[in-house]
This record gives structure tokens, sequence and C-alpha cells, in this order.
């Protein structure tokens, strides 16, 4: 199958890359059809501290960006959605100041795989900032089947937050792969009639998810936005370690 795809142009990732600039426009819309209830507060939990929504923790990147997050100062509660199990995650490490809550959560299944309950306390609360770095990166399978993971926990995220009195920032972590070789650091500069030349699924998700952020920054849902485009991990620069030693 995949000779198939890369040899004979055949298969559904064929048939995504040969996708028309109507669709990646028409994708990219952010879609505001739900009622915004502002919570009381500003930017805090119900003890008052200043809190954080947090995703990604594990991998690669993510430990680093929660022990970034725990130390930065500006933050004393992070709420981390993490894959079970949720022991993966190292706590003993960080400040003990910071209280760190570990959620259970899936972006690939629908409300973020929160049960109603946990997505209604979450809702309740006010977060200062929403730090996205969870995704599933894989360069072979198509749009469609990583738009869940990509593209739809993007747009959860943003109800998720809604409601907060404040709208959060939002850091939105990307990549490389969304852009054209070339590009400014803007969205205009990989247009529509460019998402085919990504390449990929990956890339291509990450490009929707950008604009659809974008559109809802527009909407006044995020107080402001900042898209990190990342390239290929690699070793830490004060002690050299490397996340992934295949890569190199």
């Amino acid at each position: 199958e995949i000779w198939s795809r890369v040899h004979e142009g055949q298969g559904e990732r064929a048939a995504a890359i040969q996708r028309p600039a109507s669709f990646w426009t028409a994708e990219s819309q952010w879609d505001n059809n739900w009622c915004i209830t502002r919570n009381d507060g500003s930017g805090g939990d119900d003890k008052g501290e200043l809190c954080v929504l947090l995703t990604g923790v594990t991998g690669f990147i993510g430990p680093h960006l929660l022990d970034a997050v725990a130390r930065c100062g500006r933050w004393t509660h992070i709420v981390a959605l993490v894959r079970p199990p949720l022991d993966r995650v190292d706590l003993s490490l960080l400040p003990s100041h910071v209280r760190v809550d570990l959620v259970p959560s899936d972006i690939g299944r629908p409300s973020l795989g929160l049960s109603s309950l946990t997505w209604a306390r979450l809702s309740e609360m006010n977060f200062d900032a929403v730090l996205h770095n969870a995704a599933l990166v894989n360069h072979i399978r198509s749009y469609d089947q990583m738009k869940a993971h990509n593209v739809i926990a993007c747009d959860d995220l943003v109800r998720l937050v809604s409601s907060s009195v404040v709208p959060p920032s939002f850091l939105f972590v990307s990549t490389v792969s969304a852009v054209v070789p070339g590009a400014s650091e803007d969205l205009a500069s990989t247009p529509a009639e460019a998402v085919a030349s990504l390449g990929g699924g990956y890339g291509q998700t990450k490009w929707v998810a950008e604009r659809r952020l974008d559109g809802a920054a527009r909407e006044g849902l995020l107080r402001q936005l900042c898209i990190c485009r990342l390239g290929l991990i690699g070793p830490h620069s004060k002690d050299g370690k490397i996340a992934n030693h295949r890569d190199w």
C-alpha cells in the first residue's frame, strides 16, 4: 500500500494531496456555533491561583515544557491533560509551591476524551493561558486520519476554555511542515493553493489548525495567539541529552 501511494499516486494520502485550494479554505474556517457564558473571576481557579492549561507533557519536549511552565513564576496551578497512564509524568522535580493536576485525556476522541463531569469542572475554571503541545505526529497518515487529533482537538480546547471571564492566551506548538520553504512567519505566505505541496497529512492538519485558532482569536475567544513552529528536536542545549536517539 505504501509503495503504491509513493510510486503510483494511489490511495487516501494521494487523494488528500490532490484536493483543491477551495477544500483547504473551507477546512480552515473557524466555526463558532455555540453559546458562551463567561465565568466569574479573573484567570484563576477556586483557590484564587493563576491557572494554565497544558497538553502534551510527555514525549520529546513535553517534560521540558512542563518544567519551564512550573518554574516561570507566573502560574501556581497547572492543569495537564495527559493520555493514560498518568504515572508517565514525573512531578518529583517540580517546584513544591506549584500545584499540578493530571487529568486523563485523549485528544483523538470527542471532547478531548474527557468525561462530561470532568469537562463541566474544567469549563468552570478561569484559565489564564493554554499551552497546546499535544499532537499526533506521523508522516505517512493522511489528513483525514489525523484531523481528530490535530484539528478537532484545537477546536475543543477553545470550547473548553471559552467560559473564562477573561479570554485566555493560547500558545500553539505547530511545525515547520505547515509552511512552504522560504515562507515568512505569518499565515498569508502559505496560502490554500500551496497546501498540496506540503506533502503529508501532518503538515496539512497543522496548517488548518493554525488558521482555525487565528479565527477563534479574531472572534475574541482568545486574548492572544502565539504559534511556535518547531523543526527537528535536537539534544538539550545544556546537558546534551537526546530526546530520541533514533533521529541521530
